[in-house]
């Protein structure tokens, strides 16, 4: 057997019902009173309902009372009062951490001027230091060619010395052979004389 819905009927009771309860017919509490149905379905019916018997259900409302009223107003000044109070001591926490950012900010700042300072510096001496090494690298390039023109130069004495000791060792075989023929001549001549002047 299929289960009956909601009825509008069933519904509309309902809310009338609340209504003359001083409560205020919701869906919710509608569903509750059924001990069923569906939200959709309560919430078609009951907006009908609204409809037909809004104007009534809030004439049928009774006035808040004075005390509640009073009540009310000294747990909305409360509230309010509390508000106020966390606001203003939200406001000066967050006015404290704005000053506390601007502080880091400048010393963050001054940090960073001491940074490019110091960097600022550092290649100035690596600049120096680079011209430095450029014109000592350029000192040794000159040294190696002036070494290895000293190295080709005392190549060159060294070959000249070599031809002049040849030259004079051949000077020095004609010099003794020189001296041998004049010593052979000098023997033959006195041998000569001999030969003319037996008895000197």
């Amino acid at each position: 057997m299929a289960r009956q819905g909601i009825t509008p009927d069933q519904v509309y009771e309902t809310a009338a019902t609340l209504r003359d309860e001083g409560v205020q017919p919701t869906v919710q509490a509608v569903r509750e009173r059924l001990g069923s149905g569906s939200f959709s379905t309560i919430s078609a019916h009951l907006a009908e309902w609204k409809t037909e018997h809004g104007a009534q259900a809030v004439a049928d409302i009774p006035a808040m009372p004075d005390k509640v009223q009073a009540a009310f107003q000294q747990i909305w000044a409360t509230t309010a009062r509390s508000a106020q109070e966390g606001l203003e001591t939200q406001r000066q926490a967050l006015e404290a951490m704005r000053r506390e950012m601007d502080k880091e900010r400048s010393e963050m700042a001054g940090e960073i001027k001491r940074l490019e300072k110091a960097l600022e510096e550092t290649a100035t001496r690596a600049n120096a230091l680079e011209t430095a090494l450029s014109a000592e690298r350029e000192a040794g390039q000159e040294k190696d060619q002036q070494l290895t023109s000293l190295r080709i130069e005392n190549a060159r004495l060294d070959e000249r010395a070599k031809a002049a000791e040849e030259r004079a060792a051949e000077h020095k075989n004609q010099l003794e052979g020189l001296q041998e023929k004049f010593t052979e001549l000098a023997k033959t001549r006195k041998g000569a004389a001999r030969k003319k002047d037996p008895h000197p």
